[in-house]
């Protein structure tokens, strides 16, 4: 997810939006069970904040799955939404954990991104965490 999208984000073409306020692309769900049955969308990463807990990095994210976050997303966007990381069920090896938002429109996913990004900081206001540069 996260490097696909860093990669098309630094081509430009119709995949890319210029007005979108994620950066999101147009790209197959790299979490679909089969690409081939054209499972385009577009979508976009946002970066987890975290804290240093003996010497490692620990990612803040599980704020994002309450239910009143998950229904606005549903209610307003019709987006669904990837944790993606070793506490999340979804492991990686070559990139920090993030969150990977597809939608069916550009608009919507920067739409999600929006709310998730103010959910973000709200807990960022409550907790020492930062988010990656």
């Amino acid at each position: 997810g996260r490097l696909l999208h860093e990669f098309a984000s630094s081509c430009p073409g119709p995949h890319r939006p210029k007005h979108s306020t994620s950066g999101a692309i147009y790209s197959f769900n790299p979490f679909d069970e089969d690409p081939r049955k054209g499972g385009s969308c577009w979508i976009t990463v946002l970066e987890l904040p975290y804290v240093f807990e003996r010497g490692k990095k620990v990612y803040h994210a599980h704020y994002l799955l309450r239910s009143d976050v998950t229904n606005r997303i549903r209610k307003e966007v019709k987006c669904y939404f990837k944790l993606v990381g070793d506490n999340f069920r979804v492991p990686v090896e070559l990139c920090e954990p993030y969150l990977l938002v597809p939608g069916r429109s550009w608009q919507e996913v920067d739409r999600a991104a929006e709310i998730f990004g103010e959910e973000i900081r709200k807990h960022m206001k409550r907790c020492s965490c930062m988010l990656p540069r």
